[in-house]
């Protein structure tokens, strides 16, 4: 049963607080600011677009990091050359 609940930590919508901390490097608030002004601060200056819930905690969504392939438009099309005689 252990692994199952492990791979709904890894397949969930939006990082765990433990993958939060790792990606800020914040673990503690210091300077009288808590751990989540802090993680949140961090993450306005690295540009990754999260949400504060409503207890104050930063959640980011899992898309938002691992991103997503663009697909090339192309603007050129083939047309067939027909002759016209």
């Amino acid at each position: 049963m252990r692994g199952f609940f492990m791979e709904l930590m890894i397949m969930s919508t939006f990082l765990t607080p433990d993958e939060i901390r790792e990606l800020t490097g914040i673990a503690r608030g210091k300077a009288g600011k808590t751990r989540e002004m802090l993680q949140a601060a961090a993450l306005r200056s690295m540009k990754i677009p999260f949400y504060l819930n409503a207890v104050g905690r930063p959640i980011v969504t899992r898309h938002s990091i691992e991103g997503q392939a663009i697909p090339e438009v192309s603007t050129a099309t083939w047309e067939p050359a027909f002759s016209h005689g």
